[in-house]
């Protein structure tokens, strides 16, 4: 309460991001501050994966999409007065994890280490996620089934788990 109060005080907003169940009740929260509370409209805002068709029918897949929490987040101008709150009941829905992230750090890149053509492809399904990465090429590729210690081991130095350690050693990432 006390976080609210001095961002409202600071002519900062609350935003509330969920998807299904979840969201629809942070909307309907923010859709009562005014006629309860006297707020501006614009002071409470509820936000929900798949726009205002998901209030009154499912709309399936939309929480897993990452393009549309981060794309919400900017549309709506979150800057850092405001304060963010995410509703997920699984508390690892990504349309709201990716909503958090951008409002944490809307400067944030996405670096990615591995075989170019192929992130290239995964990152096209995502536009809103690619306008924020960046690709490191690597010749080799550790992938997630392999072993890090197998693959440190194997003296892959110019892998992308090397490149990434290196990178992260050297303040390039974190």
């Amino acid at each position: 309460i006390e976080l609210l109060e001095a961002a409202f005080r600071e002519g900062g907003r609350l935003f509330y991001v969920g998807a299904g169940t979840s969201g629809r009740l942070g909307v309907l929260d923010a859709a009562e501050c005014p006629p309860t509370f006297g707020t501006p409209p614009e002071l409470v805002t509820g936000i929900i994966a798949g726009g205002a068709r998901a209030l009154v029918r499912s709309v399936e897949g939309a929480e897993d999409d990452v393009n549309a929490g981060l794309a919400a987040i900017r549309e709506h101008g979150v800057g850092p007065r405001d304060v963010v709150v995410g509703i997920a009941s699984s508390g690892t829905t990504p349309f709201v994890g990716a909503a958090l992230a951008q409002a944490r750090h809307p400067d944030t890149e996405f670096l990615f280490f591995g075989t170019a053509p192929s992130i290239e492809a995964a990152l096209a399904a995502h536009p809103q996620l690619k306008a924020v990465s960046r690709v490191i090429h690597t010749d080799v590729a550790v992938k997630m089934d392999d072993k890090p210690s197998q693959a440190l081991r194997q003296g892959r130095w110019k892998s992308s788990m090397w490149l990434a350690i290196d990178a992260v050693k050297k303040g390039e990432a974190d």
